[in-house]
């Protein structure tokens, strides 16, 4: 079995990716993968949230790939904090290179704690058809 194939693994997120895919995807909703602040500066910054992160890569890859592969909205989400120099730019910023992000995914950054505070993330979430993440 391939490592980053979750609907064989459906134990990882605790629900069957192909039932969700039957229950959800079929009855017309569109849900969107927001892949959230996993950032070189933040993992290096916090030795539990890096080993939690190390634990489950391959869950969180296989969630990319299934939303890629159903044609389905993902959206990674960056945090910046100038008073701590995690900008644009420097290699804090960066998320980890495990996570199989692409340079041509939809980009977010933010500088609240919450994905949603001035940043657009619903109406960019609305304009997709979204209305589930």
């Amino acid at each position: 079995m391939p490592q980053d194939d979750i609907s064989a693994r459906p134990w990882l997120l605790g629900t069957d990716m192909r039932a969700f895919s039957d229950t959800y995807l079929g009855a017309s909703m569109k849900p969107a993968l927001l892949v959230i602040d996993i950032q070189k500066a933040w993992l290096d910054e916090t030795p539990e949230l890096k080993e939690s992160v190390d634990k489950r890569i391959d869950v969180m890859n296989g969630a990319i790939k299934w939303f890629r592969e159903k044609n389905l909205p993902l959206i990674v989400i960056y945090h910046e904090a100038k008073d701590r120099g995690v900008l644009p730019g420097t290699p804090g910023f960066e998320f980890i290179p495990a996570v199989q992000i692409r340079h041509d995914d939809t980009k977010v950054t933010k500088t609240y704690p919450n994905s949603f505070n001035k940043t657009g993330l619903d109406s960019m979430l609305r304009k997709l058809g979204c209305d589930a993440v």
